[in-house]
């Protein structure tokens, strides 16, 4: 079997499953790695004897795709909603812009998370869901929709979800 065809497939099956918590482990063990599957596309590629970047070619298209087809999804499940009669247009376009605000705000904090406690960022997160409930509030949005801001349970921010309702 082609060592590439090998690589990619070990690296999408590993690589998705790692990939949502690879980010908490590099944070959670203060290493101030660029990229959260370093560890695993190097170890990938030594393995198997490939070029790094290849390897993190794949884990890179791997993690878009699953990112475009977590937004489909979402934008699927917020029409169901608005044709259902559960949330209006405005509330459904609401979420989606908070949804992109919050994307948004973790590219820009992924770099300083490594300098965080494990108490600074549960601090944060339930800081972070508290200003969430309150403009859900303010925008007649149930807490419940808010999974679709923060992302849905056991997805890669599905922790968030568990304090949605508190």
């Amino acid at each position: 079997m082609n060592k590439h065809l090998v690589a990619a497939t070990i690296a999408g099956t590993v690589g998705l499953a790692g990939l949502s918590t690879a980010g908490m482990v590099a944070a959670q063990s203060n290493q101030s790695s660029e990229h959260p599957t370093d560890g695993l596309v190097s170890a990938l590629a030594e393995k198997f004897h490939l070029n790094k970047d290849d390897v993190q070619a794949v884990f890179d298209a791997q993690h878009q795709k699953h990112e475009q087809e977590r937004e489909a999804t979402v934008k699927e499940q917020l029409s169901k909603l608005v044709s259902n009669g559960t949330l209006t247009q405005t509330q459904a376009d609401k979420i989606l812009a908070k949804r992109d605000e919050i994307h948004t705000q973790r590219e820009a904090n992924r770099s300083h998370a490594h300098d965080k406690t494990s108490a600074d960022m549960h601090d944060d997160m339930e800081n972070h869901m508290s200003d969430l409930r309150t403009w859900a509030k303010d925008n007649g949005i149930p807490a419940m929709y808010l999974r679709f801001v923060v992302g849905e349970p056991g997805g890669p921010h599905g922790a968030m979800h568990m304090h949605m309702q508190s």
